[in-house]
């Protein structure tokens, strides 16, 4: 098995999605851009919506058979600082500076080596490392799509997961979308994944079942069905969120509503995204939550998340971020202010 991947995520150091290899000039993050598709909190493309389109770029023209036998790369620098506020490690600010070089190559007709360099650098209460968090081998099986290593994966829009997993995954279906993952994350075992997910113009319907073993050796099977509906310019969403896990006061439901305004692209100067979340989780529903506020750190959490992303100049983008969270188990609460500067390569 490749490199165990636990990118973590929270303020121990998310981020907009890794890197994509440049082809013909653009990376698929520009390319997907033109067409704003679906973005993360932090007004980035998500992970499915790179996969897809990586795949597409590389079945299309002459240009992109030829270019399948050489090394493709792209690369990030981001700096960070998140301020806290509140009881313990969660009232501790933490701020370093990371850098992401991605990279594939062709192994053989519709099969592609990916791979992603990562070093990390400390200025406070941050990680000193350097790694290869993410191998993967990814090819066409008859009409499915196989990837099989060390992967990024979102789960439930981030609010189940959202970072490193070590295993095996197939996605096939036309209109509606399958996925069928196994494997482990950093926090998690035996972990069994079905997703369905349907996009039309301006909605999808996505419903999923998560079944895993805690670090604790606990059973737990989250399901969740959520959606977004994009206007012109802003989108809303929702998910719900059971587990058969309950927490300390016997809930195991939850539920998360959005926001977004704008479309941020990073090769524009000028755009920008806005997101506003409110979460009520208790501690059953997450692996290991995407946000860049404190709710991985507590036994469940309810509260609000906002943000902005802006883009400088090309391929250089600024974002802010607030969360202001209670533990549900004690009440107690906390707040983040997470910034980031982002260089794309």
């Amino acid at each position: 098995m490749p490199v165990k991947a636990n990118a973590g995520k929270g303020n121990s150091g998310a981020a907009p999605a890794a890197p994509q290899p440049r082809r013909n000039g653009k990376t698929p993050r520009q390319a997907a851009d033109a067409g704003a598709p679906p973005a993360t909190s932090s007004g980035d493309i998500d992970p499915e919506t790179h996969a897809a389109l990586i795949h597409e770029l590389m079945q299309t023209g002459q240009d992109s058979r030829r270019a399948g036998d050489k090394i493709n790369t792209a690369g990030e620098v981001r700096y960070h600082y998140a301020l806290n506020s509140g009881a313990g490690l969660w009232g501790q600010d933490i701020s370093g500076f990371r850098a992401r070089l991605a990279f594939d190559a062709e192994t053989r007709p519709d099969w592609r080596i990916h791979g992603m360099l990562e070093g990390k650098r400390n200025i406070l209460n941050y990680d000193n490392h350097a790694g290869l968090p993410y191998l993967f081998l990814e090819g066409k099986l008859g009409r499915s799509l196989l990837r099989a290593g060390s992967f990024s994966h979102l789960m439930a829009e981030g609010n189940i997961y959202d970072s490193g997993f070590d295993g095996i995954q197939l996605n096939f279906g036309e209109p509606v979308k399958y996925r069928l993952s196994y494997g482990e994350t950093g926090h998690s075992k035996e972990t069994a994944i079905a997703t369905a997910r349907y996009e039309d113009f301006d909605y999808n319907l996505e419903a999923g079942v998560y079944h895993y073993r805690t670090d604790t050796d606990q059973k737990n099977t989250i399901r969740s069905l959520g959606g977004n509906y994009n206007f012109s310019n802003f989108g809303v969403g929702a998910t719900i969120l059971s587990a058969t896990l309950q927490d300390s006061q016997g809930d195991h439901d939850g539920y998360v509503l959005s926001f977004n305004y704008g479309g941020l692209k990073t090769w524009r100067p000028g755009t920008y995204s806005l997101f506003a979340k409110y979460y009520n989780q208790p501690q059953g529903t997450y692996i290991m939550h995407g946000m860049n506020g404190p709710g991985s750190r507590m036994q469940g959490f309810k509260g609000y998340g906002l943000g902005m992303g802006y883009t400088v100049a090309a391929n250089f983008v600024a974002g802010l971020e607030y969360y202001d969270l209670s533990e549900k188990a004690s009440g107690d609460s906390a707040r983040t202010w997470w910034s980031y500067l982002m260089q794309y390569f």
